[in-house]
């Protein structure tokens, strides 16, 4: 396979206004190479919070060295 990854990102609403961010990243196999996770709170909504997961997770991977190639 090629040298790429794949970044998967979600994000959970738990009681009140905490939010979970969670990010994995696999490499071209499918395996994980690196995840972490963020508490934030007062997101505002669903569609909010799962922009901001896909803002970290793209961050995270950019800090992890991987870069954006078509």
């Amino acid at each position: 396979m090629g040298n790429y990854v794949r970044v998967d990102v979600d994000a959970a609403m738990l009681d009140g206004n905490m939010i979970i961010l969670g990010i994995v990243v696999r490499n071209g196999v499918g395996e994980v190479v690196a995840t972490t996770i963020k508490q934030v709170r007062d997101v505002g909504s669903v569609k909010g919070a799962e922009a901001m997961a896909v803002r970290l997770g793209t961050l995270f991977a950019l800090n992890l060295g991987y870069r954006q190639e078509f």
